[in-house]
């Protein structure tokens, strides 16, 4: 990407970076005294943790794709949630309120239809699912309250992990929220 930019634009400086990088960047700081230390947290169907120090230092956390590591994701929270009602299937012999809000906006009508669903269903697909476990949450919903606040803590812990192998100890740090999992619910 230089070399083809230097061809078009001669003389002009270029950085060839990855969206991270850009999203952190971009994210206007509102003090005078910029942090020596930002963290974009970045939650939507993946999730990331990406900071830079000012000295040019970066750390990342996450971002290991949705089947190794999106911790705090839409697609981790929905996926965990078909796991969770399944499991209280099994144990219990009852449906969980959570399963039947997934049934009905999947248009299924049984649990044992997930399983032929769950095979052709895309990352999208899953992810997705993640708004219903938010409304299960807004109307109280143990199960949905206990994946959130796990999710909640799994992404906060990358942040902290990130932002800890950055800044020295009690040095400020700003953590820049991105996502639609985070900025939408």
């Amino acid at each position: 990407i230089r070399a083809a930019a230097a061809k078009v634009w001669p003389g002009t400086p270029c950085l060839a970076t990855n969206d991270l990088e850009t999203a952190l960047a971009a994210a206007a700081t509102s003090s005078a005294k910029p942090p020596r230390v930002r963290v974009l947290v970045l939650s939507g169907t993946g999730s990331c943790c990406y900071g830079r120090a000012a000295d040019g230092r970066t750390a990342k956390a996450g971002g290991w794709g949705h089947l190794l590591g999106d911790r705090g994701s839409a697609y981790e929270i929905a996926l965990n949630a078909l796991k969770r009602v399944l499991c209280a299937f099994d144990r219990s012999g009852a449906w969980p309120q959570l399963g039947q809000r997934l049934l009905r906006v999947l248009l299924l009508n049984e649990p044992d239809q997930l399983t032929v669903w769950i095979q052709s269903a895309s990352k999208t697909d899953i992810a997705d699912l993640a708004v219903e476990v938010f409304a299960a949450w807004k109307n109280h919903d143990k199960m949905a309250a206990e994946i959130l606040a796990e999710a909640a803590e799994r992404l906060a812990a990358d942040a902290v992990a990130c932002a800890r192998r950055l800044a020295r100890k009690a040095e400020a740090v700003q953590f820049v929220f991105a996502g639609g999992t985070l900025l939408k619910q």
